[in-house]
C-alpha cells in the first residue's frame, strides 16, 4: 500500500421532512463541511500512511428552536465519501472494509433514540444506536453511533478488534472505496436552556490524531502472496493535517437554541407584579396644608375677624416669602411707639376732662 490518496465528493441529497418537531417550530437544513485527516497503520514495512479528505459534508435538518422537556427530532446525513486507493504492494488485493464506525455527539440532550431512516447506502449491516463515553450501548448516552448491530469496531467499544472481519462491512475492489451512509433520525429531549450542540465526537482520546477511539474508524482487509491476510486499521479525525488542531466546524456542526416557556411566563408575571404605580404619592406637607385650609374655612361663618383669619391662612408660600423679615429691634420700637400714643391720648382725655369741669363750674357761678 504505497499510496493512499483520497478525495471526497458531495452527492446531491433530497430534502428530508422533519418528524416530531416542536409545535410551531420551523425546520431548516444546514450543510457543514470540514477536513478529515486519516492514518492507515500498516503492519508491514511500508509504514503508516496519512491522507486528508477535504471537504467532508454533513447535513442536519432540525428545528430552529427547541423547548425544554419537549421531544424533538433531527435528521442527520453524512454525505458519501469516495476514496481512491492505488495499487497495493506485494501484489496485494483489497478484500473488504469492516468494523466501520461513525460517532456524533449530542451535547445537552437526553433520552436520545436513533434509527436509520431507510436501509440505503453501500455499507452492509449499518445501524444507528446510542452509546456512552466508553462505547457501551446505553439509553443515557450522548453519542449517536453508526456501526454494526454487534457494535464491533477497532476502538471505543467492548467488542473491539483489529484482526478479523466483523460489524458493518463494505466490499472493496481494486483502487476504490466509497463510504455511503443512510440518513439517521435522532429523537431527543433538551435537558436545560443551554443550546443543544451536535458535533463530531472528539471527547477524551477521540480528539487525538490517529487514535482508535476517533470518530470515524474502520479496518481494511487485504491479501498478498507469501504474506496472507493483512489488516490495516484506519483512523480519522476532523483536522487539516496530522499536526493541526481540531476543526471547530466539526466539533459544533450545529447549535440549536433552547427556550423554557414556563420560565418566560414566570418572569413576565414577576415583572408585572413589581412594576411601580404611576400615581403621585401625597406628601405630609400637602396633607397638612389641606387640613389647615379646611379648618380655617369652617370659621368663615363667624365674625369679620374670622374671615380675615381665613384669608390669611390661605396665603400662599410665595406671598409669605415677599414679606421682608424684621429684626428684634423693630418690634420693640413699634411697642414704644404705641405706648407713647396711648400716653398722649390719655393726657388729652384727662386735659379735656379738666377743661370741661372748669367750664361747668363757671356756668354754675
Amino acid at each position: 500500500m504505497n499510496r493512499f490518496a483520497c478525495r471526497s465528493a458531495a452527492v446531491a441529497t433530497a430534502a428530508l421532512l422533519l418528524v416530531g418537531a416542536a409545535p410551531g417550530a420551523t425546520a431548516a437544513t444546514t450543510r457543514v463541511s470540514f477536513p478529515l485527516t486519516c492514518q492507515a497503520q500498516s503492519p508491514i514495512a511500508v509504514g503508516d500512511l496519512t491522507t486528508t479528505i477535504d471537504p467532508v459534508y454533513v447535513s442536519i435538518t432540525a428545528p430552529r428552536q427547541l423547548e425544554v422537556g419537549k421531544e424533538a427530532t433531527v435528521t442527520l446525513v453524512v454525505h458519501p465519501v469516495r476514496i481512491d486507493i492505488g495499487k497495493l504492494p506485494l501484489r496485494g488485493a483489497l478484500q473488504e472494509a469492516s468494523r466501520i464506525k461513525v460517532d456524533v455527539r449530542f451535547t445537552g440532550a437526553r433520552s436520545i433514540q436513533a434509527s436509520t431512516a431507510e436501509p440505503s447506502g453501500t455499507i452492509t449491516g449499518l445501524q444507528a444506536f446510542v452509546v456512552d463515553d466508553q462505547g457501551n450501548p446505553r439509553p443515557t448516552g450522548q453519542i449517536v453511533r453508526m456501526a454494526g448491530a454487534d457494535n464491533a469496531t477497532i476502538g471505543l467499544s467492548p467488542h473491539r478488534g483489529s484482526e478479523s472481519t466483523a460489524g458493518a462491512t463494505l466490499p472493496l475492489s481494486q483502487g476504490t472505496m466509497e463510504l455511503s451512509f443512510p440518513p439517521v433520525n435522532v429523537r431527543f429531549t433538551p435537558e436545560s436552556t443551554a443550546a443543544v450542540v451536535i458535533g463530531v465526537n472528539t471527547a477524551g482520546t477521540a480528539a487525538q490524531f490517529a487514535h482508535r477511539d476517533n470518530a470515524l474508524t474502520l479496518l481494511l482487509h487485504a491479501t498478498a502472496p507469501l504474506v496472507g491476510d493483512v489488516w490495516v486499521p484506519v483512523m480519522c479525525s476532523p483536522r487539516r493535517d496530522n499536526n493541526a488542531a481540531l476543526a471547530s466546524t466539526a466539533t459544533a456542526l450545529l447549535r440549536i437554541p433552547v427556550v423554557d416557556p414556563a420560565r418566560q411566563t414566570a418572569r413576565t408575571n414577576t415583572a408585572r407584579a413589581t412594576t411601580p404605580s404611576t400615581k403621585t404619592p401625597t406628601t405630609a406637607s400637602t396633607t397638612t396644608r389641606r387640613h389647615t385650609a379646611q379648618d380655617t374655612t369652617t370659621q368663615t361663618g363667624s365674625a369679620g375677624s374670622s374671615t380675615a383669619t381665613t384669608q390669611s391662612s390661605k396665603t400662599s408660600p410665595a406671598d409669605s416669602a415677599e414679606i421682608p423679615a424684621t429684626t428684634d429691634a423693630a418690634p420693640r420700637q413699634q411697642v414704644k411707639r404705641w405706648t407713647l400714643v396711648a400716653w398722649l391720648a390719655a393726657g388729652v382725655i384727662v386735659s379735656g376732662g379738666l377743661l370741661v369741669s372748669r367750664a361747668t363750674r363757671r356756668r354754675r357761678k
